[in-house]
């Protein structure tokens, strides 16, 4: 048997040691669209209604010239104060809302693995963007998506995974500097539709550890936030110009958090199905001839198709959101209760 497994490093004293300000400046830009939105909300709608009706009522008040102290004019005065009463509670709610699926941290984790008997030291930086939400492409679906993340984790939050791997040498004066990115791991997202429902989040690929040179940055695949490189998006022209803009999100000490036992239960990390990690040794020879594979993956759209077989029936149309809405509490508790 190998002498090497995993161990992990206290996360308490990641924060301000070594390992931390090295998995800081070591941790991959994250390139995403702006376009990864939300479903437009009703409350937005109604405002910009409510704002374009008035506007045109206050432009005809202006052109008719009625005097300040006639009738027109109280008129005017009582409709302006009933607009802006009924829009302040529009404005809040729409500036509450999630204008789209941002990155918003990451959370990491960082393991090592050495031998008595053997030069080799092993790092595996595990990285966990962490997006404002997910929207999925079906409106109705996606209704009953967010009443399942509100059940089973309290927030619409979605958590990500990306290792990134690196081999050094134990006798070196400084471990850190002596290490060599050796891989990426991820769900691998080329050549997937950004809308396209079917999502196949079971495809982690491993890539080389020069991969990220010349900007080639790691780029939201889809909709499900599984990850492709730059030069993936590069090539695929409609996705890159109908998703426009992109941003890059870079990381700093404030939005890179290590993962604590507590940050792991309050992400309720233990029904979220990321498998664990790291998920590959490269003490066992060359990492692209390791495959991983887990079977939990679809676990929650598994059990949102069963709900709705359960509660509306195998023959239900997936388009019916009001149908949805009138279920939204037995839907709540079936999630608690079989999640």
């Amino acid at each position: 048997m190998s002498e090497y497994a995993w161990e992990s490093i206290n996360p308490e004293k990641l924060k301000g040691g070594k390992e931390g300000l090295f998995i800081l400046e070591n941790a991959p830009p994250i390139l995403h669209s702006r376009m990864d939105k939300e479903y437009t909300l009703n409350s937005v709608i109604i405002l910009l209604f409510m704002v374009g009706l008035y506007l045109i009522y206050a432009a005809i008040q202006y052109v008719i010239g009625l005097s300040e102290s006639g009738f027109g004019f109280v008129v005017f005065i009582i409709v302006s104060v009933v607009v802006i009463v009924a829009a302040i509670p529009l404005i809040i709610q729409s500036l509450r809302s999630r204008s789209y699926n941002k990155l918003i941290k990451s959370y990491y984790e960082v393991y090592i693995a050495h031998s008595d008997n053997k030069d080799e030291v092993y790092y595996c930086m595990v990285y966990y963007p962490t997006f404002l939400g997910k929207t999925h492409p079906i409106k109705a679906y996606n209704l009953i998506y967010e009443i399942y993340l509100q059940a089973v984790f309290s927030k619409l939050i979605d958590v990500t995974q990306i290792e990134v791997y690196y081999k050094g040498s134990k006798t070196s004066q400084n471990i850190l500097k002596s290490l060599t990115n050796i891989g990426y791991f991820f769900k691998y997202g080329e050549g997937q539709e950004f809308y396209n429902e079917k999502s196949n989040r079971n495809t982690w690929k491993l890539f080389d550890g020069n991969k990220s040179e010349n900007e080639n940055y790691i780029s939201v695949a889809n909709w499900d936030h599984l990850y492709e490189w730059r030069d993936d998006l590069v090539l695929d022209y409609d996705k890159l110009h109908e998703l426009a803009p992109w941003v890059v999100n870079r990381w700093n000490n404030l939005n890179m958090v290590p993962l604590t036992q507590k940050h792991k239960d309050k992400l309720r990390f233990n029904k979220r199905n990321l498998g664990l990690s790291p998920k590959l040794k490269p003490w066992l020879g060359t990492l692209d001839q390791q495959t991983y594979s887990n079977e939990l993956e679809n676990t929650d759209l598994n059990l949102i198709q069963q709900a709705i077989n359960d509660i509306l029936g195998a023959e239900f149309s997936i388009t019916n959101t009001k149908l949805i809405k009138q279920n939204i509490f037995k839907f709540r508790e079936y999630f608690k209760e079989h999640a």
